[in-house]
This record gives structure tokens, sequence and C-alpha cells, in this order.
């Protein structure tokens, strides 16, 4: 604040920094330092942060350049995490279902029926339909396998 004042009280004493010896557009760009030195032009500054704008400018617009790539991998990177999640979360169930079926003859038995379609006698099995023939690719194989060992 005591700058500004002593800019104005300075212009109401004198001439303009113009108009003194040696004015022209230099004196008119330098003005009176609270220190008594003059103040640096503010050209190279504005330069600066043009030459920042532009760069960031560039980053932003350009595919090329690092930041497009830089959020893409983010998501790419987001993506990834959530996939090794649920692959973690499968692993346990299925680490869980190895100890079962390891330790526990209720979970053998269960799986046993569950895959060759099994059932103690009085029981009544419903099967969800999943397509014509559940096996028909390993049935294909199997026959091909054995067409080709009569050949």
């Amino acid at each position: 604040m005591d700058h500004i004042r002593r800019v104005i009280a300075a212009s109401r004493k004198g001439p303009h920094p113009s108009e003194r010896e040696g004015g022209g557009a230099a004196a008119a760009a330098r003005v009176a330092a609270p220190s008594g030195g003059e103040v640096p032009s503010i050209r190279p500054v504005l330069i600066a942060v043009a030459l920042v704008c532009a760069a960031v400018a560039y980053a932003w617009l350009v595919p090329e350049s690092g930041f497009p790539t830089w959020l893409r991998l983010r998501d790419e990177v987001t993506q990834a995490e959530a996939r090794i999640h649920d692959l973690e979360q499968q692993n346990a169930s299925l680490r869980d279902e190895v100890t079962a079926l390891a330790h526990d003859p209720f979970a053998q038995e269960r799986a046993v029926r569950e895959t060759l379609g099994w059932s103690r006698p009085g029981e009544v099995v419903v099967r969800e339909p999943r397509s014509p023939m559940p096996n028909a690719r390993f049935l294909d194989v199997m026959m091909r396998r054995r067409d080709g060992a009569n050949a």
C-alpha cells in the first residue's frame, strides 16, 4: 500500500516518466520500486506463462503426448485391479471347495452326484436344461479318436 502512495506522490511532484530526460519507451516501462530500484518488465513473465499454457494445451490435446495415454492407462489399471479382485475371490472359493473335497465325505458325495447325475434310491433329480447335449463337444472328440484309431 505504501508503494502505491509513493507512486501517486511521485507522479504529482514531477513530470511523467516518459517526459523525463532519456524518455521514450524505455523510460515508460520503468516504474519506481519501493526499494528505490526499478521494477523488472512483466514481459518475461507473460512469455513464461504463455509457454506453460502452450505445453499444457499440447499435453491435453495431442493424443501422442503423455496425458491422454496416462488417462487410458489409468483406466486399464483400474479394470485390471477389479479383475484381480474377482479372480482372488474365485480362487478363495475354489480353495475352500478343494479343502472340502479333500476332508468332507458329504462334499465328496455331493460332487460325485452333481458331476455324474447320480441319485439315491427314492430321490428325484431335477435338472435345469443347459443345452440339447451338454457334453456334445466331448462326445464328438471321443468319436473322432475312436474312428481315427479304427482307420
